[in-house]
Order: structure tokens, then sequence, then C-alpha cells
């Protein structure tokens, strides 16, 4: 493997490690020293891709939740049916949540207060999403009459269906976009 590749593969590991630990024991419940032997790479190579624990911290969310930005902003922009891209955004958004629920888990323990510098970066993050969201909202007329409250009410309803345990549940994650969408879509028509 040429030194390019192996440096990408020890960075996407320790990525990888720190994601499981963090989301398990949050951010000051883990060591480097614990990310370094699950990693099975030493602490100084940690360092190397990474200058600080909070560094760490900080590029696992944001690298996913850039790329999700990127996908639901993408969707808002296309020349669909607003109701056909309000489907769309949800299940980008709940398909999101079900694979990278670790890192969803991270940026709420940032919300509740820990680390300042993704506070900064978490509001833009939002607007975004919010954004992109309110723009198909507003397009086809559809939620209360109130796009900014209907883009959070979505999202919330897309964290507690997809991040609570539904093992018991009787719906599956194919239900919660349907259930979702029928909501803020039936609200127009009352």
């Amino acid at each position: 493997m040429a030194r390019a590749g192996v440096m990408d593969y020890t960075r996407d590991r320790i990525l990888k490690c720190a994601t499981e630990l963090f989301s398990e024991s949050g951010y000051k419940g883990v060591s480097m020293r614990e990310i370094s032997s699950a990693a099975g790479v030493s602490k100084a190579s940690i360092y190397y891709h990474f200058p600080s624990k909070e560094d760490l911290y900080l590029s696992l969310i944001i690298r996913d939740m850039e790329q999700l930005l990127e996908e639901l902003e993408a969707i808002a922009a296309e020349p669909e049916e607003p109701s056909l891209l309000l489907r769309r955004f949800v299940e980008c958004y709940v398909d999101f949540s079900h694979k990278k629920g670790p890192v969803i888990k991270l940026a709420f323990r940032e919300l509740a207060g820990v680390g300042e510098r993704l506070h900064e970066l978490l509001p833009v993050t939002v607007q975004r999403m919010q954004r992109s969201l309110k723009d198909i909202l507003i397009r086809g007329n559809l939620g209360t009459g109130k796009p900014e409250m209907t883009a959070y009410a979505i999202f919330g309803m897309a964290h507690i269906l997809t991040l609570h345990d539904i093992k018991e549940a009787t719906w599956d994650g194919n239900d919660i976009p349907s259930f979702i969408c029928n909501l803020i879509i039936g609200s127009n028509q009352q």
C-alpha cells in the first residue's frame, strides 16, 4: 500500500474507533490512550493526524454532517414537485440518522454544552439544513404556514423516531418518512 493509502487507512481507523468510543462514553469519558488502543495505533500517530482530542472529536462530527448537508441541499435544489422533495429530504435525513446514529448523538451532546468550537459550527449546520427544508415547504405551500417552525418540528420528529430504540416498535425505518410527510402535508389540507 502506498504511503498516502496507509495514512488514509490510519486516519479512517482512528475516526471509526473514536466515533464508537465517544458515542458510548462522551467526550470527557474517553482518553487518547483508549482511542489509540482501540485503533491499534500509537498516540503519536493520532496526534499526527489530529492536533488535539478536541480536533479529533470535531472532525468526526463535521465530516459526516457536511456530507449530509450537501445531500440535503442537492435534494432541495431539484425542480421536482415539493411534496416529493419533502419525502426525499426526510428519507435522506432518516437514513443518515440510522446509519450515523453515533455521530448524531455526539452532536446532541455538543448542543447540551460540551465544547465551545462546535457550538459555533452547529448553528450554521442547522441553519443550512433548515434553509433547504424551508425552501421546499414554501415552494409547495406545505405545513402550517410557519415553515421555520415546521422545519424544526420535522428535524425533532426525525431525531426522536430514529435515535430511540425502536427494536420493540411496530414500525421500521421506511415508515418514519411516510409518517412525518403525512403529518406535514396533511396539516396543509385542513
